[in-house]
This record gives C-alpha cells, sequence and structure tokens, in this order.
C-alpha cells in the first residue's frame, strides 16, 4: 500500500491548448502540460542544397541557410546521415518546459511511493511504429529524476518497450479501447472536413468514412495489456496480454477490446518483439503471453 503520483504532460498539442501562467494584470489560462518540440527533416546532401536554392528565392526573411539548416515555409531541414534514401527526423525539446516537467516528478518522487509520468506523443506521426528522438530522451531523464515508469501514447499503434535502469518505458501500447464511431453528436468543423452538412448523414455513418480512411489500418487495433509485477520497489516481469479491438467489425462493438485468438496473439507479440529489441529488451512469447524477465534467469527462447 501507498501513494501513487500522476505526472502528465503532452507534447502533441495546438498553441491554444496550452496552460499559461499569470503574468502581471493579464489573467492565467487553464489548459494542458505541454513539451514544446521543435521538428527538423532530415534529408541528403543533395536534396538539402536543393531547398537552399529554392529558400534563396523566397521572399520571405526567416528562410535560407541557418548555421546547418536550411528554413523553408516554416519547416526546418538538415542533412541526415550519408546513404539515407528516405526522410527522417529529429526534435529538439523546449528546455524550460523539460526542467519543468523534471522537478515535478522529484516533488512526486518526494511526495509519493509509485510515480507514473504519462505523456501524449504523436510524433514523428501515427504512421511511425518508432518513437521519436527527443521521446527516448524524455522518458530517460524521466526515470533519472524518479519516475517508476514512463507511459506513452497517442499514436494508436504499439511502439517498443524499454528497461532502462530497471524501469519500464512504454513508448505506446496502442489503444485499449477506440469507440469513436459510436458517438451521437460531432462538432460542426467535422461535417465541414468531409465535405457535408449536419442531416446528410448519421453520426455513425460520417464517422465509418472518417475510420475507413484515417483508422482503417489493422495494427491500429491491435495492443496488449502490460501486467508489471514488483517485489519491493524492484521491477521483476511484466506480462503482456495481446487484445483485438476488431478492425472488421462493424456498428458499436468495432473498438471494444477484446481477448486476440492465439494466432493473431501470436502477431501482435511477435511485432512488439521486433520494436522493442533495439532496446535490448527480450520479449518471450509462452502459451500467447508476452514476459520480459528482469533480474532472474529466463528460461530458452521460443
Amino acid at each position: 500500500k501507498g501513494r501513487v503520483a500522476l505526472v502528465s504532460a503532452t507534447s502533441s498539442f495546438k498553441a491554444s491548448s496550452r496552460a499559461s501562467d499569470a503574468v502581471g494584470e493579464v489573467a492565467g489560462r487553464g489548459g494542458a502540460n505541454t513539451i514544446g518540440t521543435v521538428r527538423t527533416t532530415l534529408v541528403s546532401p543533395d536534396d538539402l542544397r536543393a531547398l537552399e536554392a529554392i529558400a534563396g528565392k523566397s521572399p520571405m526573411r526567416a528562410d535560407g541557410r541557418k548555421g546547418d539548416a536550411v528554413q523553408l515555409m516554416g519547416t526546418r531541414y538538415a542533412a541526415g546521415a550519408a546513404g539515407a534514401k528516405e526522410l527522417s527526423f529529429s526534435y529538439g525539446m523546449t528546455p524550460r518546459d523539460v526542467e519543468a516537467n523534471m522537478l515535478s516528478i522529484r516533488q512526486a518522487r518526494q511526495n509519493g511511493n509509485f510515480v507514473i509520468f504519462s505523456v501524449h506523443n504523436h510524433e514523428p506521426g501515427n504512421d511511425f511504429q518508432e518513437p521519436a528522438d527527443f521521446a527516448i530522451e524524455l522518458a530517460r531523464k524521466a526515470i533519472d529524476a524518479g519516475a517508476d515508469v514512463y507511459m506513452g501514447h497517442g499514436p494508436h499503434q504499439l511502439r517498443g518497450i524499454e528497461i532502462y535502469r530497471g524501469k519500464p518505458i512504454f513508448y505506446s501500447l496502442g489503444n485499449f479501447a477506440m469507440m469513436n464511431n459510436s458517438l451521437d453528436v460531432i462538432p460542426a468543423d467535422m461535417y465541414d472536413q468531409f465535405d457535408t452538412v449536419p442531416g446528410a448523414a448519421t453520426v455513425p455513418e460520417l464517422l465509418q468514412a472518417r475510420n475507413t480512411r484515417s483508422f482503417g489500418n489493422a495494427v491500429l487495433y491491435e495492443s496488449v495489456i502490460a501486467v508489471s509485477r514488483f517485489a519491493g520497489d524492484q521491477l521483476r516481469e511484466i506480462r503482456l496480454y495481446p487484445i483485438d479491438l476488431g478492425v472488421e467489425i462493424k456498428g458499436a462493438d468495432r473498438g471494444v477490446p477484446r481477448m486476440a485468438s492465439r494466432a493473431h496473439g501470436q502477431e501482435i507479440l511477435t511485432r512488439l518483439q521486433r520494436l522493442s529489441q533495439p532496446f535490448g529488451t527480450d520479449i518471450r512469447i509462452e502459451n500467447g503471453v508476452g514476459i520480459i524477465r528482469i533480474g532472474a534467469a529466463s528460461p530458452p527462447k521460443r
């Protein structure tokens, strides 16, 4: 028994969502605890030179060469790894935001027995199965500051699991439930988004079209329930139970979690194995359950 402390933040937000401190006579504003980031798009050296030439023709004063980077129409570009054939992304965090959150974690550690740092984070985007570089840095800083677990969420699909200094980092466990197709009302701007008007379609019909376009990928409906076992304050084991939210189901039951079949669960756990390997995490699959053992001998891998 004890006191659980939760520090919650988001790196994916609109500017108007950020909480604002009161300054002088300006009132404070309620909102989210945010961690600002600046994205740099990494391209080949040849592409960077081409972008620099284009930026040189821009009438915008902010555009052009800025040290090792090129600024063009609000996007920052830099040279990526030699030989890379695809775009990649790197992020810098707002130091003030990071420091404020680490201070909150330290205080939570002093006032609580178990500290959770929960971060909503879509970057680089919902199509990516690897976490953004800043998320890895942020998670480790949080553990160093006193968090017992880092819970990432946002991209609607699984990302890897890391054990850092004996503490679990869940970069994303995907969706536990996703029942956005059964809403009764939606805001007016969603009708605008689909170029229709209220009364032309029911809300479920509109949301079904949205799900087909934006949430039709089966991996967005595949997740795990993670159960962590501690001995005192030492993590000993994590069990991962695969769940299926029913991408093929229509109507109200779509997005409701259910235990995955053995074959489907094997696929989910195998993918999570692969995504966790770059972090040195060994997930064994035993009787349809993923198991991470910490500080104890493991049976032969299956």
